[in-house]
């Protein structure tokens, strides 16, 4: 849990020390030949909070389940995209009830879906502010009682560049049928 969030923290610091591509030329005609990416390949982390199967009083305590998020997007048109999503749990659901824990396993899962760009603006010259809705379908990865559960999410991206480059995005996300919550935040990087 420690590691990932280093390493995320790690990628950003290396994004932000990166010189950006228009410091080597003219700016004007970096404008007029900027290609719109294709891909996106994104590292996150997320902390989810699940609904407990039994009703919780003051001595019981819910941790979040942290994962390892990996996000590949392919971009259909310039607001809309097509997502591709693992998410490999680092831990199991953990419920404190006084000196006891009590984990459950949690799976693997996976999802495919549509990621839209409602709203978008550019500041700094050259920096982009978005804000992104996803709506996927997923499937848990137990072999032996597979779940299939519909996911909305939302964030907010920021990038350095606004064509290519590396990014950062916070949001959340929500999954039906497994009542999941979860604190999505992580860095990406356009092509």
């Amino acid at each position: 849990m420690l590691m990932s969030r280093w390493l995320v923290v790690l990628m950003v610091l290396i994004g932000a020390a990166t010189p950006s591509l228009e410091a080597l030329g003219h700016e004007e005609d970096k404008l007029e030949s900027a290609q719109a990416p294709l891909f996106e390949l994104s590292l996150g982390t997320a902390q989810s909070f699940v609904q407990p199967d039994r009703a919780l009083d003051e001595e019981t305590l819910l941790m979040p389940t942290t994962s390892a998020m990996f996000l590949g997007e392919v971009f259909l048109w310039p607001n809309l995209r097509l997502a591709l999503l693992f998410n490999l749990p680092l831990s199991g659901d953990r419920i404190y009830v006084g000196d006891n824990i009590d984990q459950t396993p949690t799976y693997p899962s996976l999802g495919m879906g549509l990621s839209w760009t409602p709203y978008a603006f550019t500041f700094r010259e050259r920096s982009l502010f978005e804000l992104q809705l996803a709506a996927v379908g997923g499937v848990t990865l137990d072999f032996d009682n597979p779940r299939v559960f519909p996911l909305l999410a939302s964030r907010i991206h920021l990038m350095q560049n606004s064509d290519m480059g590396v990014g950062v995005y916070i949001g959340s996300a929500f999954a039906f049928r497994v009542d999941t919550l979860a604190l999505i935040y992580g860095v990406g990087y356009r092509f």
